[in-house]
Formats: structure tokens, C-alpha cells, sequence
């Protein structure tokens, strides 16, 4: 991206590193044309940039470790174990890193912790998934039931996450007030 910036030599390109993806950066472009559109300038959506970004929280669980364990961010005992016991890692996105918080016992259990991150003062929700609608639904609900007034879009990921993480994904990125 700073290359590009670069050689478009244009003063009209801002590049910021959020170190988000999917719903976090959605969640900050989308803030960030809310600003643009009431009139900011490029200078003033940039300085806001990290306030905005340090509001935003990403979890997310996956069905398949087997990508985690290609990729390297698991071993094959924990992958065996954890397919056999039906055991499914919550994980965060924290600093642009993939952080493990806990593991959730099937659907269910991955549908509850992710519903309960969220925090109090929650503003706004993204829900993405990859061929994993039932789970993503099932947040979408209970995110719905504790916070029935909370907007929440419900968004299909894609390919590249589809890499990384695999199929079987689901995410939810919260900002705050």
C-alpha cells in the first residue's frame, strides 16, 4: 500500500495499518466514510484512525483446525485431540495477531462465547462466516437477544480468510462507543 501511495504521488492517499481484517475493517472503513461524508478532512479521518481502530474487538472460531495446523499455529496433537473431543478454539485478533482465549465445546458453546464478548458499551456488530451459516445465524441471535436495538450485519467472508482459517469460519467484530 505505500508503495502504491508512493507512486501515485497523489496527497489525496492516507495509508494506515490497522491490522485488522474482515469486520474490524469494515467496521473502521465504514466510520471512516461516516467522517468523510460530515465533512472531514483526510488529515483529520487520519488522526482518528487509531482511536477508532483501538474500538474495535475481533473474535472468531473455526470448525476445521486442519488450516490452523497447516499454517503452523497448532500442532497435530492438539489438532486430533481437540477434532475428537469436538473441541473448537476461540480465538482474537489482537495487534494483527491470531491469540488463542479459550476452546468452546461444539456449535453451541462456540455460539456463546463469541456472543459473549461483547462488550456493554457496544455500538455496532459484524458477523462474518464461511460456510458456516448455522453457527453465524446463532450469533447473529443471541447478539440480537442481548442487544435487540444493536445494528448487526451478518456478512459472508472471503477467499482469502477462506486460506488462512479455512471453511467452517465465523467471526464477530464489535466497535464501541
Amino acid at each position: 500500500a505505500m508503495d502504491a501511495a508512493i507512486k501515485l504521488d497523489n496527497s489525496n492517499i492516507a495509508v494506515f495499518d490497522s491490522l485488522q481484517t474482515a469486520g474490524g475493517l469494515h467496521l473502521l472503513v465504514k466510520h471512516a466514510k461516516i467522517m468523510a461524508n460530515e465533512g472531514s478532512t483526510l488529515s483529520e479521518i487520519y488522526m482518528a484512525l487509531p482511536k477508532l481502530n483501538s474500538r474495535i474487538s475481533t473474535f472468531f472460531s473455526v470448525n476445521d483446525m486442519f488450516s490452523l495446523r497447516k499454517s503452523g499455529r497448532i500442532g497435530i496433537v492438539r489438532m486430533n485431540v481437540s477434532t475428537i473431543m469436538n473441541l473448537r478454539p476461540i480465538l482474537a485478533l489482537k495487534d494483527g495477531t491470531i491469540v488463542s482465549e479459550e476452546m468452546a465445546r461444539g456449535t453451541m458453546d462456540v455460539i456463546t462465547k463469541l456472543s459473549d464478548r461483547m462488550p456493554y458499551n457496544t455500538k455496532e456488530a459484524v458477523i462474518n462466516y464461511i460456510e458456516n451459516t448455522d453457527t453465524a445465524i446463532g450469533v447473529y441471535n443471541a447478539l440480537k437477544t442481548k442487544a435487540p436495538y444493536l445494528p448487526i450485519r451478518l456478512r459472508k467472508a472471503g477467499p482469502v480468510l477462506a486460506i488462512h482459517v479455512g471453511l467452517g469460519f465465523v467471526s464477530v467484530s464489535y466497535i464501541t462507543q
